[in-house]
């Protein structure tokens, strides 16, 4: 019985972001839920930062399925605060390009399908857990939250969350930035097994990262700058 209701909070939890927060156009009667990109539409209007804020701003994605797609131009405009140019000045060429090759490929994501069922069957899972996967680069770090269902006859692993963010303007070293990407990491993982009532649910976290396996770990470490001990609380 806690099995069944294990899976209708699962399958309640992904219908209700998806139909009702993310911008979805729903298809009666299919078991999945397609990207609505029709307000992304190509004008011939010089690029600037306004313009660049505005196009990624009409993708309202709180979910994070399209972290990879909308990173480009997070990554363009922190290009453009480097530059110091105002909103409504036209960006250099190399700039320009590269946003206009972005906005070409954004009709691509009209071919996502979404699941609307974290857990498929009907028959009650098996084992349940949630995997948190952390990463970082000098570019962007990030985080994602997956719920893997295990039973007698399959496995699945469903994407819930992600969460990506632009580095900072002021440069971190890497291993910073893995911890800032571990640190929303946790923080998701809270989040997500609270919103879906499934607190009792294995988290297993992964990093690639000895200097986070090193940091995280329960040992004290006297000594450590106060950016990596306030880190560490979140991911404790």
């Amino acid at each position: 019985m806690r099995k069944r209701i294990l899976m209708k909070k699962a399958a309640l939890f992904r219908c209700f972001a998806v139909k009702h927060v993310f911008r979805f156009a729903e298809r009666k009667y299919h078991p999945c839920e397609f990207c609505d990109l029709r307000d992304c539409v190509e004008d011939d209007t010089p690029v600037t930062k306004r313009k660049i804020l505005s196009t990624v701003h009409k993708i309202f994605d709180p979910l994070g399925f399209t972290c990879p797609v909308t990173l480009g131009p997070k990554v363009l405009l922190q290009e453009c605060w480097k530059l110091k140019v105002s909103w409504d000045t036209e960006l250099p060429a190399s700039i320009s390009k590269k946003f206009e090759r972005w906005r070409k490929e954004l009709s691509k994501l009209n071919k996502i399908e979404i699941p609307r069922c974290l857990i498929p069957g009907r028959n009650a899972p098996g084992n349940l857990t949630f995997h948190v996967f952390c990463d970082a680069s000098k570019i962007a770090y990030a985080a994602c939250v997956f719920l893997r269902c295990e039973s007698e006859n399959s496995t699945t692993c469903q994407l819930i969350q992600a969460r990506c963010r632009v580095a900072p303007m002021k440069s971190l070293s890497i291993p910073r930035l893995e911890l800032l990407a571990c640190s929303i990491g946790a923080r998701l993982s809270q989040s997500v097994s609270s919103d879906m009532k499934l607190e009792n649910l294995p988290k297993i976290f992964w990093s690639d990262s000895r200097q986070m396996l090193y940091i995280g770990s329960k040992e004290r470490k006297p000594g450590l700058p106060l950016f990596i001990t306030e880190s560490k609380k979140f991911v404790r």
